[in-house]
C-alpha cells in the first residue's frame, strides 16, 4: 500500500527533509524481547537534519500496562474458563507478553528519561520539534500548506510544511538498537 508524506521544506535556502524518516519498526532488544521504540521528529546538530529520536512516554506506557493488568486480572479470574476455552488460554497469554513488553518500556523509560538520543547517529545534541505540521487529510493525499513557526538551524529560514507529490510504497528492514540506544546490527532471529 502507498502512503502519502509531508516535506519540511527551508524557505531561504530551500533544504528539504520528509517525514516519512520516522516510519518503520525500530526495536529495543533486550534479553529475548523486544518492543517497539517510540519517537518523534528533531533535528539533529550532528546529523544536521531532521531525525527520529527516542520519545519517552511514560504516562501513555503506565496507561497501557493498567488497562491490560484489568483486562487479564479479568480473564484469570475464572480459572476454570482457561481450561475450557482455548481461545482464553490464547489471549492470557497474548496479555502477559503485552505485559512483559511494557514493563521492558517503563524500565527503560525510567532509567533514561532526558538521555533520548538520535537514532541515526546517537547523539543527544537535538533541538526539539514541537512544531505543528499536519496537513488536512483528503481522499488519500494531504492538502494545503502549513508554516510550522521552526526556523533552520543552519540558515535561520522558516520550515513549512507541504505535501509530498510521490505516494511512498516501502519495505523496512527492522532497526535494532539495545536499551541505551545504541544500534546493534540487524539480525535476521529477531
Amino acid at each position: 500500500m502507498s502512503m502519502p508524506s509531508i516535506d519540511l521544506n527551508c524557505v531561504k535556502c530551500d533544504g528539504i527533509w520528509n517525514e516519512s524518516i520516522t516510519w518503520g519498526p525500530h526495536l529495543y532488544v533486550h534479553e529475548g524481547l523486544k518492543v517497539s521504540i517510540n519517537r518523534e521528529l528533531v533535528w539533529c546538530k550532528s546529523c544536521d537534519s531532521f531525525t527520529p529520536v527516542e520519545l519517552f512516554e511514560q504516562n501513555d506506557v503506565l496507561s497501557q500496562f493498567n488497562e491490560i493488568r484489568q483486562e487479564l486480572d479479568r480473564l484469570l479470574a475464572y480459572p476454570i474458563l482457561q481450561v475450557i476455552s482455548k481461545s482464553r488460554r490464547y489471549r492470557i497469554k497474548d496479555y502477559q507478553n503485552q505485559l512483559s513488553e511494557l514493563a521492558l518500556k517503563l524500565y527503560i523509560y525510567s532509567k533514561r528519561l532526558g538521555s533520548e538520543k538520535c537514532l541515526s547517529c546517537e547523539s543527544t545534541d537535538l533541538i526539539e520539534f514541537k512544531n505543528d505540521y499536519s496537513l488536512d487529510y483528503q481522499s488519500g493525499l494531504y492538502r494545503g500548506m502549513k508554516k510550522t513557526g521552526f526556523s533552520h538551524p543552519n540558515c535561520g529560514g522558516e520550515i513549512i510544511a507541504i505535501p509530498n507529490p510521490i505516494r511512498f510504497n516501502r519495505r523496512y528492514t527492522p532497526k535494532l538498537y539495545d536499551i541505551e540506544g545504541l544500534a546493534l546490527p540487524n539480525n535476521d532471529s529477531f
